[in-house]
């Protein structure tokens, strides 16, 4: 299967799963956004060509924050959207922190981690971070998300509850 289709097919896998967490309603937005963001952090090691251009496994879990924040301050409100961008964070330090922590272990004989290599090498570049790019990676994350739902709440103080295409597209464009 070609790069391009599994693309396309993440991208309504994700999207759905925004739309699902959605309608379950907002505990589960802000759930699945602390999810995504640990996901990024795990996914971005898996780089890919994609339509002439290089690209990693977070890329698309990425943007659908964006739709995820934008959808909490369309029907929560701007301050939940925001704690979102904080939850989400905090769920990402917690996975940098735990996980620097966990690999420190000396793994017995029934480690399995290692997936045919050497036991437990798996499992410590999954989980030992290069500390430029995860430093830039989470501080890109809290400036992009607080710019975006800062764009969309003006956005919607402005149209009212109309023009929600409007609001959408401008503040994540903007913020991307």
């Amino acid at each position: 299967m070609s790069n391009e289709l599994l693309f396309g097919i993440e991208v309504l896998v994700t999207l759905s799963l925004v739309l699902l967490a959605n309608r379950l309603g907002q505990i589960w937005l802000v759930a699945l956004m602390a999810v995504m963001l640990v996901l990024m952090n795990i996914f971005v090691l898996k780089q890919m060509d994609l339509f002439g251009m290089q690209l990693t496994g977070g890329n698309v879990l990425y943007a659908a924050t964006f739709l995820a924040s934008d959808l909490l301050a369309e029907h929560w409100g701007k301050r939940e959207a925001y704690r979102a961008v904080r939850v989400g964070f905090g769920a990402s330090v917690c996975l940098v922190i735990l996980g620097l922590l966990v690999i420190q272990f000396q793994p017995n004989t029934l480690d399995s981690s290692g997936g045919g290599i050497p036991p437990d090498e798996a499992l410590k570049t999954l989980l030992t971070p290069s500390w430029r790019i995860v430093g830039a990676s989470m501080f890109t994350y809290l400036v992009v998300q607080h710019l975006d739902v800062w764009i969309f709440t003006s956005v919607r103080r402005l149209t009212g509850e109309r023009l929600l295409w409007l609001r959408t597209s401008a503040s994540t464009i903007v913020s991307q």
